[in-house]
């Protein structure tokens, strides 16, 4: 199943926009893209997960900010983030994207970094959204992803559909990282809760009202916290 999503990319001419779709059709499983030069605008038709859209767009030498994807209300976003007081200063460990693709599967799209290196990791998602207490407070293990291993370098990036879950019935629920295989969380467990994400054109601000930072400038510093995709 397709979804369609939109990323904010810098083009200056159409020999932009050519060179961008370009690289986005050497992907089987894009189906239709179309490039807005004025308000900087691509739009894309496809089942890759967004991330594997973003590295096709920057291949091309430009960056790109996914503004929305699926229908209102069909997607979702968790932030994970380190609670060791040793990562304080930088604690952001990856995000994790959800995807409505049917009524009967949502699509995972994890891309973590600054992980142990060489590592499994579990992830589970939680019954609460509770991190007082980092990954202790967020209760019972409700659904498993598949494991996912680390690089030498710490990180990671995989794609996984789910049956018979929506993005409703995660929200304000959590997805915690284990390195142990039953799935229990401790202390150290890096861990995000579920957001609701915006759908295609739901979000078309250029200034975030909460900091006053234009949107390259909040890309920039998701950028040096480790969100790359």
């Amino acid at each position: 199943m397709s979804y369609t999503s939109t990323f904010s990319v810098r083009m200056s001419c159409q020999d932009c926009a050519n060179s961008i779709t370009a690289a986005l059709q050497s992907d089987p499983r894009v189906e239709n893209v179309s490039c807005d030069v004025d308000k900087d605008i691509v739009k894309v038709t496809s089942s890759a997960p967004p991330s594997r859209l973003v590295q096709l767009i920057q291949s091309t030498g430009r960056d790109a900010i996914i503004r929305g994807s699926g229908a209102p209300d069909s997607a979702a976003v968790c932030i994970i983030e380190s609670h060791d007081p040793q990562h304080i200063k930088s604690p952001i460990r990856g995000l994790i994207r959800m995807i409505t693709l049917s009524t009967t599967s949502l699509l995972f799209d994890v891309s973590l970094s600054q992980l142990r290196p060489n590592c499994t990791y579990y992830p589970t998602i939680r019954s609460s959204g509770d991190i007082s207490r980092g990954a202790l407070s967020t209760g019972a293990a409700l659904h498993t992803l598949s494991p996912i291993l680390t690089d030498a370098s710490g990180t990671a990036q995989i794609y996984q559909t789910m049956p018979h879950l929506t993005v409703a019935s995660l929200i304000g629920r959590s997805i915690a990282l284990s390195t142990d295989p039953s799935g229990n969380v401790d202390a150290s467990s890096p861990v995000g809760v579920i957001a609701r994400s915006a759908g295609i054109w739901q979000n078309e601000k250029t200034v975030c009202s909460c900091s006053g930072k234009t949107l390259w400038e909040e890309r920039r510093d998701a950028v040096s916290q480790g969100i790359r995709l």
